[in-house]
């Protein structure tokens, strides 16, 4: 059985900031993640039936900030460093034009497991993308407006749910 039949949506927002918050506890100081990096694109997230007899998944994307420019190698290195230590990293993908992704699996242990990729690029950013375990259909969040995730996350917690702002628009 692929869902996880106890999980909602809250919960699985819930755990993908849990562990965006015990990650960032293990990584240099002063790194951010959010939705929009000062001056850059904004990421995003959202919950659809993409699994099994219609069951959901949640998945966000965010930027990882915080760091000297320049140095978004070894950030992503201490993210690959950290994931393997943990036994979560499953792939690892070089560069590739400027790229380079981890991806990780929160537990080998788990039925429902977490995963997450970290992806850095040429213009010298870093990416954190989430997707959580299929949950039941009957316990998605289909109410919720406006913001569904924090909009800054730092390892002290939750810095914001204010939405970043898209240039162009008011």
């Amino acid at each position: 059985e692929l869902v996880d039949t106890q999980l909602t949506e809250v919960a699985v927002r819930e755990g993908i900031v849990r562990y965006i918050i015990e990650v960032l506890k293990h990584l240099p100081e002063g790194l951010v993640v959010g939705f929009q990096e000062p001056g850059g694109p904004a990421g995003s997230c959202g919950a659809g039936p993409m699994g099994p007899g219609g069951s959901w998944n949640f998945q966000t994307s965010y930027w990882v900030w915080g760091f000297p420019e320049g140095a978004n190698h070894q950030v992503f290195d201490a993210f690959k460093r950290l994931f393997d230590g943990w036994g979560w990293s499953y792939r690892y993908n070089g560069t590739e034009r400027g790229r380079r992704t981890v991806y990780g699996r929160t537990s080998t242990n788990e039925k429902f497991a977490y995963y997450v990729s970290v992806s850095t690029y040429a213009h010298g950013g870093v990416t954190m993308e989430w997707t959580s375990p299929y949950y039941p259909a009957e316990y998605a969040d289909t109410e919720t407006t406006g913001m569904r995730m924090p909009s800054v996350i730092t390892k002290d917690g939750i810095q914001s749910w204010k939405p970043p702002v898209y240039p162009g628009r008011t």
